[in-house]
């Protein structure tokens, strides 16, 4: 399950996700709501995902998986950041000097500095 960003974003992400992996089902929900909103959790118990990607940025996603931990006991949660954004091709990688030190997220925190 994919939860974060604009719906317009996390479309895309899970489009281009389900064309790499065609044999994994995915669902998305966008990350503007509230971090107590039911109605988004309700709908992840249904789809009763194997793992929940957050990239809503720091700190609402940890919030948001600390928040709903017990919820979904046997389901991975991650916080992604800006992947979702990576994935449906709206923002680029960092440099490659960059991943390789495993240091992707100083260059995120640069370009992203809101």
């Amino acid at each position: 399950f994919l939860l974060g960003a604009t719906n317009e974003v996390v479309e895309a992400a899970q489009y281009a996700l389900q064309q790499r992996y065609p044999n994994i089902s995915f669902a998305h929900h966008h990350g503007y709501i509230d971090l107590e909103d039911e109605t988004v959790v309700k709908r992840i118990e249904l789809f009763k995902p194997d793992y929940i990607f957050v990239g809503m940025g720091f700190p609402k996603q940890e919030e948001w998986i600390m928040t709903h931990e017990n919820q979904f006991e046997s389901t991975v949660m991650m916080g992604v950041g800006g992947s979702l954004e990576v994935f449906a091709g709206a923002k680029k990688r960092a440099p490659y000097i960059f991943r390789k030190l495993n240091i992707e997220w100083i260059y995120r925190a640069l370009i992203d500095w809101k």
